[in-house]
């Protein structure tokens, strides 16, 4: 019996039920890796390489929405844009998923990472229908 490492899953967002969805929907197939900073994407990143198989990444746009500050517009390095900015993958076919509803903002995470040469698309994030096609086609694939 070989000791198979699980799908790791990253992913920068604030809302919490979208991750719960997203660990709902895959269920014990793969890891799931969560943070609402920048700092922690790249922190989760880094061991999801060292884990070895990291397979998916989704990337929200306004972080801390919801915070007593209000303002989503300047987060102070911790916004999607600059989490795609500054983003590092060993391996740039690795899908990343834009599934911010900020449609201006998402489109141009999407340009700073194509240009990048990153596989990238973006989703508008419905809980009903949110990539789980995708999500399913490249936990499958394993």
């Amino acid at each position: 019996m070989t000791n198979q490492v699980k799908p790791v899953i990253v992913v920068l967002d604030d809302d919490q039920q979208r991750v719960l969805w997203l660990k709902g929907r895959v269920g014990d197939r793969a890891q799931v890796l969560w943070s609402t900073t920048v700092k922690g994407l790249h922190k989760n990143l880094k061991a999801a390489e060292n884990i070895g198989n990291l397979v998916l990444v989704f990337l929200d746009h306004d972080l801390d929405m919801w915070s007593s500050k209000g303002d989503s517009k300047d987060r102070n390095g911790e916004d999607g844009t600059d989490a795609a900015r500054n983003l590092s993958l060993q391996d740039k076919s690795t899908p990343i998923v834009i599934w911010s509803l900020n449609g201006r903002a998402a489109e141009t995470m999407e340009d700073m990472l194509a240009q990048r040469g990153f596989n990238v698309k973006r989703m508008m994030f419905l809980f009903k229908q949110v990539n789980a096609h995708t999500i399913d086609q490249i936990l499958n694939s394993e």
